[in-house]
C-alpha cells in the first residue's frame, strides 16, 4: 500500500495593491503598519512573523485534512514530488484566482476543489485598510 506524506511552507506572502496605495511618495513608514491575512485562530500571535507561520501551519493542515490522498498512487505517481499553489487572498479575506503548478493535471484539479471549501481569513491590511495579496505555497509530498 502506498503511503503519502506531505508537507507545505509558511505562506510567502507579497503585498498587491492599488496604484495609488504603493505611490512614488510613499515613504519606508508607510509600510510599517501592513497586516498579513490571518487564518482564524492566528489571531493570539503578536508579530506578524508568528502569525505567519501560523496560516503556514493551518493551510498545511486542511490540506492534509481535505487533500485525495489515494489520488497520487491512483495516478501511478512516485517518489518526491512538489506542488506550487499560487492564489490571492482578496479584501473579503476570500481565497480566489488559484493556479497551480502539478504534475498531473487531476492533481491541479484536487487542489483547487480542495481550496474552495477553504474558510474565510481576515484580509491583509495597509494603512488599516484591507488589501489583496498573493500566495505562493510549495506544497511537497512523497508517494512511497
Amino acid at each position: 500500500m502506498k503511503k503519502l506524506f506531505f508537507s507545505a511552507f509558511v505562506c510567502l506572502l507579497a503585498f498587491v495593491g492599488h496604484a495609488q496605495e504603493f505611490s512614488n511618495s510613499a515613504t519606508s513608514t508607510d509600510f510599517q503598519k501592513e497586516q498579513y491575512a490571518i487564518y482564524p485562530g492566528c489571531e493570539s500571535k503578536k508579530t506578524a512573523v508568528a502569525q505567519q507561520k501560523c496560516f503556514g501551519e493551518k493551510f498545511n493542515k486542511f490540506l492534509n485534512q481535505h487533500f485525495n490522498n489515494e489520488l497520487p498512487g491512483k495516478l501511478e505517481l512516485k517518489g518526491r514530488l512538489t506542488m506550487y499553489i499560487f492564489f490571492k487572498i482578496n479584501k473579503d479575506g476570500v481565497i480566489e484566482n488559484v493556479r497551480t503548478r502539478t504534475p498531473h493535471p487531476e492533481l491541479d484539479q484536487e487542489i483547487k476543489r480542495v481550496l474552495e471549501s477553504f474558510p474565510k481569513v481576515k484580509p491583509a491590511s495597509q494603512k488599516g485598510k484591507p488589501i489583496s495579496i498573493m500566495c505562493t505555497i510549495p506544497f511537497i509530498f512523497t508517494v512511497v
